[in-house]
């Protein structure tokens, strides 16, 4: 259920990014990867050495 919200387009930013404290990887796999996660929220998740999403997002 959690996966399929991280993917919908029409989930609104604040639902996004509570998403991103998911404890399962693909269901914040799929989140960091959503069309509304504000710019700022991608900057600062980008930037952060201790974080594995950038290696998300490299792909």
């Amino acid at each position: 259920m959690r996966l399929r919200a991280a993917t919908d387009p029409r989930l609104s930013p604040t639902v996004v990014e509570d998403l991103l404290d998911d404890p399962t990887d693909w269901v914040r796999a799929a989140d960091v990867r959503h069309p509304r996660l504000p710019a700022p929220t991608l900057v600062r998740l980008l930037r952060d050495p201790d974080t594995a999403y950038r290696q998300v997002v490299r792909g």
